[in-house]
């Protein structure tokens, strides 16, 4: 599978994602993390209206930069190019 991204102002590498709920559906530009394993994080803002919702498990992240963040758990459906 062939994925051409580009790159935004700062120099990070994005590629073109749609993200899928019980609500809808909408398509977002992604930045594509150095320690990528296979999660996509999401604001609440953007999960509302896709009607994702929470489950009461917290997951601990570590970013490419070695931060670890704690994320709430949703289910949904993403796209990249032919694939989900």
């Amino acid at each position: 599978m062939l994925v051409v991204g580009a790159f935004d102002d700062a120099g990070s590498p994005t590629i073109r994602i749609r993200i899928s709920g019980p609500s809808g559906t909408r398509d977002y530009t992604a930045a594509v993390d150095t320690g990528f394993t296979g999660f996509v994080a999401l604001p609440v803002t953007e999960m509302i209206p896709l009607g994702l919702t929470t489950e009461s498990v917290a997951a601990s992240v570590m970013l490419g930069n070695g931060t670890i963040i704690y994320n709430l758990v949703a289910q949904g459906r993403v796209t990249l190019t032919d694939q989900s």
